[in-house]
Order: C-alpha cells, then sequence, then structure tokens
C-alpha cells in the first residue's frame, strides 16, 4: 500500500500533533514501525521500481537520462525500466500467487514496463482518487479465487500535486484557511516554464501564506488517503476469509514546501523527499521500532521471504524478515539516486547539472555526492535540515569510491512511451517541454 508523495512528518506516528492519519497511526501501533526508511529515489517511477527489483535506478534504468546517455534511445528525458530485470510479481508466481496492481499514478502506467508482469493493472486512468482506487479494487476481489495467494499492490496518488481540498478531511488544520480548491505548481507561466522552475531558478518566491495554504491542502489530501486505506483494510479483512494478512504500508518518496527554497519532489536528495514512512503489518510480529536505516529497496526480498518462496537477495536489497524476528540482518547503507535532466537545467539553473547520490551511513551521518561537486557529510542528529555540511574524512570518502565502482551506471532501456502517458507526466512536472 503506497502512499504516493506523502512525507513522514505529515503522519501522525512520525511525530505530526494533527489527527491527519488515524488509521495509519493505529496500524503502526499494532505493527512494525521504522523510523529511518530511505527512498532509493526521490519521485514514483524509479522508487517504486526498485521496490519491484529489488535493485536501485542506476541499474534498472527508470531514471532522468541525458543526450548521450540513453536520451537518444528513449526518445525523451525518461528512461524505462529495463525488460531484463526481475520483478516482484514475475517471481511470485512461482508460488502460485495471483498478482493485482491498481493505482493512480501514470508511473504505473503498463506502457511504462514496470507493471508488466502483474496479472492484472489497472492503473490506466490517471490521477484517479482514493475512493476510485477502492470501488475498482473491490470489484476485482470479489472475482478472484479466495484460496489463491494474492500480491496486491494499490498506489494512492491523491497527495501528489496539484493539492485539492477535502473539507470532509481537513480537520483543524483548514478551519482558518481560505475556500481555495487547489494549488497547482505545476502551473505554465507565459513564457512555458513551471511554476515549479521559476521557484527552482530563484526568479519567484513562494510566499508564507502560500506555503502555509498549500501544507494544509496537503494534509487533507494525506487525511482522505488515510480514510480509504482503512476501508481497504476492512475490505482485505472481510474479502480474504482466514488467509492470513501481512499489511507493508509505505511512501515512494517526500514532498518540499518551500525548504531549501524549492516546491515539490523530483530533483534533489534532501532529507524531506527521502526519508519515508514503512509500516509492516503482521499478526506475527507485532510493536515493535527500529532505528535502522533500511531501503524501500528492500521490500522485494522481504516479500519475497514473507511469500515463502526461498530467500532471493540482490545486490542492493537484504530481506527485512531477519529484524522483524528480532535477529540480526545484512545490513548495507541505504543510497537514494537522481539524475540529471538538461531541460530542467536549461529552465532553472545550472545547480541541477549533476549525477546526485546520497548515503545513509551506521552513526547518523549521510554522505552526498555528485559526478560534479566535493562530497558533502552531514551529521544527521545534530543537522537534519543539512545547513552545514563538511568534506568526508579519508574513510568515509573510501566508502563512497567503492560504492560507485560495484555499481556502475547502465544505459536506460530505449523504449518509447505512449503519447498519452507523455503529457500526464508534462502535466505533473516530470517532463519539461519548454
Amino acid at each position: 500500500m503506497i502512499y504516493d508523495t506523502v512525507r513522514s512528518d505529515v503522519l501522525g506516528c512520525y511525530g505530526n500533533p494533527d489527527p491527519v492519519t488515524p488509521f495509519t497511526d493505529t496500524l503502526a501501533r499494532n505493527g512494525n514501525q521504522f523510523f529511518n526508511a530511505i527512498a532509493p529515489a526521490p519521485w514514483t517511477l524509479p522508487s517504486h521500481t526498485s521496490m519491484l527489483t529489488g535493485v536501485y535506478s542506476h541499474k534498472h534504468g527508470a531514471r532522468f537520462v541525458s543526450k548521450g546517455k540513453g536520451r537518444e534511445l528513449s526518445g525523451h528525458s525518461i528512461g524505462l525500466p529495463s525488460p531484463g530485470v526481475k520483478t516482484l510479481p514475475a517471481i511470485l508466481k512461482k508460488n502460485n500467487y495471483f498478482s493485482l496492481c491498481i493505482g493512480g499514478a501514470p508511473a504505473l502506467n503498463p506502457s511504462m514496463g514496470l507493471t508488466r508482469d502483474f496479472d492484472i493493472v489497472d492503473c490506466y486512468n490517471p490521477l484517479r482518487s482514493a475512493s476510485e482506487i477502492n470501488h475498482v479494487t473491490e470489484h476485482y476481489l470479489s472475482t478472484l479465487d479466495k484460496d489463491k495467494p494474492l500480491f496486491l499492490l494499490i498506489n494512492y496518488f491523491d497527495a501528489h500535486g496539484p493539492y485539492v481540498r477535502h473539507d470532509l478531511h481537513g480537520g483543524p488544520w483548514l478551519s482558518n484557511l481560505p475556500g481555495n480548491r487547489f494549488i497547482d505548481f505545476y502551473t505554465r507561466l507565459e513564457d512555458g516554464r513551471m511554476l515549479t522552475e521559476h521557484i527552482a531558478a530563484g526568479d519567484l518566491t513562494v510566499t508564507d501564506s502560500e506555503m502555509i495554504y498549500a501544507k494544509a491542502l496537503y494534509q487533507s489530501e494525506v487525511a482522505f488517503i488515510d480514510r480509504y486505506a482503512e476501508r481497504l483494510n476492512r475490505l482485505l479483512q472481510e474479502t480474504r476469509g482466514d488467509r492470513p494478512l501481512i499489511i507493508i504500508l509505505a511512501s515512494d518518496h517526500g514532498e518540499l514546501f518551500g525548504e531549501h527554497n524549492l516546491v515539490d519532489h523530483s530533483r534533489t536528495l534532501h532529507n524531506e523527499l527521502i526519508f519515508v514512512p514503512l509500516i509492516i503489518q503482521s499478526a506475527h510480529w507485532q510493536n515493535h521500532l527500529f532505528e535502522t536505516p533500511v531501503s524501500l529497496t528492500d521490500l522485494f526480498s522481504t516479500i519475497i521471504d514473507l511469500s515463502g518462496l526461498s530467500s532471493v537477495q540482490t545486490a542492493d536489497s537484504h530481506s527485512l524478515l531477519p529484524l522483524l524476528k528480532s535477529t540480526s540482518m545484512k545490513h548495507e547503507s541505504p543510497v537514494s539516486e537522481v539524475y540529471r535532466d538538461e531541460t530542467w537545467i536549461k529552465n532553472t539553473s545550472e545547480v541541477f547539472n549533476r549525477d546526485l547520490r546520497s548515503m545513509i551511513l551506521n552513526d547518523s551521518k549521510k554522505v552526498v555526492w555528485s559526478d560534479r561537486d566535493e562530497p558533502l557529510l552531514y551529521d544527521l542528529s545534530k543537522d537534519w535540515f543539512e545547513n552545514s555540511g563538511r568534506l568526508p574524512t579519508a574513510e568515509e570518502s573510501a566508502i563512497i569510491e567503492t560504492w560507485d565502482k560495484a555499481h556502475p551506471t547502465v544505459i536506460p532501456h530505449g523504449r518509447l512511451m505512449e503519447e498519452h502517458v507523455t503529457e500526464q507526466l508534462k502535466a505533473l512536472g516530470y517532463i519539461s517541454s519548454h
């Protein structure tokens, strides 16, 4: 169950004092909550691809691409998942699982390649609301064999911009605010550039009142998701009978609301974008809180373990099952990646002219490096907002060099997206058209 674009601190179980997510908070209390779960990328397509393949963007190919690095193959600024990378639903079929994917994110459209191995994919209707997703899910569940094991992937896309006001899910954070129905940072101005691009370039700033209202709308979107996630949970309990139910709830990436003078997501690796909620609920393991840094790529191996198949590990994915059983697990420092997009750079700033990576080290330190700039290390226990970085030590630099050598970047897959999907991605700010 993926809450698309939901940052950790908007959930009550991760510290939000507003009563936005009562169901999610209950799920966390009764389940296993990870406080240092790291998204492998700051936007939907590569992050979901890593969850379903167990490898990072540099290997599966779903990422921004530049000329000379695969763009001439893909025909646009986004590379698609390589057909040679094994996916989770394909592996689960070996254990007689039926797989179903329902969502509102254009990245899950079958033409993108990621959901190719699901038995049923219903992600053709972009920006589908949580209520619509539940309605469609209920229909499919009523037609399935209840005795057959099921892998269900749900993507709730409501929290992704533009932000829409839900008065019934507003709570006190909307009560004293004006009645605007939505805020859209993807609006294109007369020069063809989006508001997000103008803000990133420093041409425009968002006022404090505008940002407060955007956050309030965002919280109402998240509250809307929470309500329908609870209904989906109830539906699954009712329709799956006596079969054991394991729920994994995560977000694929976060969102920026003026921090670092940016809005939206997908172009940097700031903590607001890569630290995401992760909750696993199962009757076998309850009420555990984990501080260990883990990656969403670990869900690939974890789900395979939970399905009863022989353990499958990749260089980037390690099962969380040993950790859930309160034993040790093989631990790798989680990595996140984002790649340059030449059109975005042209429309914003040379600051974004880099392929960027970050790694969370064991001792609450984060190192950020690129193919252009000197690496910087941040002590997150003292500097969560990454205001004051230092050069890494020789030992810390060696970790970066070793990782880079072991993880060469592959050329992205060269299949063109369908035109309507390309237009959806432009509307959501992932592809710059100016």
